[in-house]
């Protein structure tokens, strides 16, 4: 499988996420949000975004706190933290403040991947505090940022009315469609795919960008061994079957024999 990353919709809708984020006036809201189950492909999406533009890049964890969360923030940025949590936040929002304007370093974009673990250990309508410091952080520093987590974080933030508000933009990611499925065997495994195969496919995953790359690589392996890169639906159905069983062995479980 080739290291390209391929043009989908959810890329599209990503890109659009951000530069409406780059573009809001002074004074205006720069939160966005992208969310979605796993194996859509958000954090491969961001990754290549933050190489591409220069922005900066953090995982959230459980065990963050609105201190630790800053001294993270601070390390990807270079700077060295203080001994105190207001001056990490000051230090940070100057940090990403001068960043803005500035192509090579992502515009002053701060990315949080992982961000369901910002709403933790709270319920509305008090604010998370992890949440109340990115609030912060984006009010002090005017930079953009966009937070990317699962599907139903979208409703959990629209719980707090402080925070919510100050999201510019959200989208969704969405299953992969079947023209998807056929760039991607194109670009990332050299495979024509015809649209029954691709649609097999989709139906087999469901969508799921990790998954449909995995029937891909076993797709790529069975075409090297035939010698041919054109795929057929018989070859298709062969290879959703083994990854449905091998699934199936992995999760202590088993197909049920038909009599």
């Amino acid at each position: 499988m080739r290291a390209a990353f391929v043009q989908t919709r959810n890329v599209a809708r990503l890109w659009e996420v951000v530069e409406s984020l780059h573009s809001a006036s002074l004074g205006e809201p720069r939160l966005g949000l992208i969310y979605g189950p796993a194996g859509r492909g958000k954090t491969r999406a961001v990754d290549t975004l933050a190489a591409r533009t220069g922005a900066v890049y953090v995982s959230a964890a459980r065990v963050w706190t609105p201190n630790s969360m800053l001294k993270t923030i601070l390390a990807a940025l270079g700077c060295p933290a203080t001994n105190t949590g207001a001056g990490n936040l000051l230090r940070a929002a100057e940090a990403l403040s001068e960043r803005l304007g500035v192509p090579s370093l992502g515009n002053g974009l701060l990315i949080i991947d992982e961000a369901d673990y910002l709403a933790k250990g709270t319920h509305p309508p008090q604010t998370p505090p992890l949440l109340d410091t990115v609030r912060d952080l984006h009010d002090a520093s005017g930079a953009p940022i966009l937070l990317v987590g699962m599907n139903g974080l979208a409703k959990v933030l629209s719980q707090f009315p402080q925070f919510w508000d100050r999201v510019r933009m959200s989208e969704e990611f969405a299953p992969l469609v079947r023209k998807e499925v056929i760039s991607l065997a194109s670009e990332l495994a050299g495979l024509t795919l015809d649209d029954q195969s691709a649609e097999q496919i989709r139906r087999a995953t469901k969508g799921n960008l990790r998954q449909t790359i995995l029937h891909l690589a076993r797709l790529e392996a069975l075409a090297r061994a035939e010698d041919s890169s054109r795929i057929n639906p018989e070859w298709t159905r062969q290879v959703t079957t083994e990854v449905a069983r091998s699934r199936l062995r992995a999760s202590g479980t088993g197909l049920r024999r038909v009599k």
